[in-house]
C-alpha cells in the first residue's frame, strides 16, 4: 500500500481507497503487474466502528517512528494496510501498540464509543490482545486520584487505555480536591 495525494482536496489517501474519505472524490490508481505478490503479502485491516466521534480526527499509523499513514475520519472507518512487526495507532490522543508476525493477516476491531476500546485478531479470529477504557476504573481513580495514578503507572504498557482513563479521571479527581480546599481555606 502506498499514500496518493487526492487530487481534488490534497490530502493523503491509501492507493487501495476507491474514494477519498475526506471529500469523497475518486481516487485514480495505478494497475500494479505483479497482483499475486500483493495478494499473498500478510495485511492489517483496521475497522473503527460505532462512531461517537463528534468532530473530525485523523488516524496515524507509525512503524518504528516512521509514518505509514494519516487517515482523517469523523464516523466508520476501514483501511487495510501491509503488516510491519511494531505498529502504533494513535486518534484523539490515545495510542494502540501492537507488535505483530509479519507472516500473518490480523484484523483490529476499534470501538470509539463512549467506553474506547480495540480487539486484534488474527485470520482464524483468535484474540491476540484487547482492551477497553473502564468506567469502575476511572470513578475509583476520580474518587481516590493516588490509585488512579499507581494504576496509570502499572499498567501503561499492556493495557493503554484502561491506563490512560484511569489518569484523566485522577487528574480531574486532583483538581477537584485542589479547587475545594482552596475553597476551604479562602472562604473562612
Amino acid at each position: 500500500m502506498a499514500l496518493i495525494k487526492c487530487n481534488e482536496c490534497g490530502q493523503m489517501v491509501s492507493d487501495k481507497a476507491s474514494n477519498c474519505p475526506q471529500c469523497g472524490a475518486p481516487i485514480n490508481t495505478q494497475i500494479v503487474n505483479n497482483t499475486e505478490e500483493l495478494t499473498h503479502t500478510p495485511k492489517l485491516k483496521i475497522i473503527i466502528e460505532k462512531g461517537f466521534i463528534l468532530r473530525n480526527t485523523t488516524l496515524e499509523i507509525k512503524s518504528e517512528n516512521n509514518i505509514i499513514g494519516e487517515y482523517p475520519f469523523r464516523s466508520e472507518f476501514e483501511v487495510e494496510i501491509p503488516v510491519y512487526p511494531k505498529i502504533e495507532l494513535t486518534f484523539y490522543g490515545y495510542k494502540i501498540k501492537l507488535a505483530l508476525n509479519t507472516n500473518e493477516n490480523y484484523t483490529c476491531k476499534i470501538n470509539a464509543s463512549f467506553l474506547l476500546s480495540y480487539e486484534l485478531s488474527n485470520d482464524e479470529g483468535k484474540i491476540i490482545k484487547s482492551d477497553k477504557t473502564n468506567f469502575f476504573v476511572s470513578l475509583i481513580s476520580f474518587f481516590i486520584p493516588i490509585i488512579g495514578l499507581i494504576y496509570y503507572f502499572v499498567s501503561k504498557e499492556n493495557s493503554p487505555l484502561k491506563a490512560k482513563s484511569a489518569l484523566n479521571a485522577a487528574l480531574i479527581g486532583f483538581i477537584l480536591s485542589f479547587i475545594h480546599i482552596l475553597k476551604v481555606i479562602f472562604t473562612e
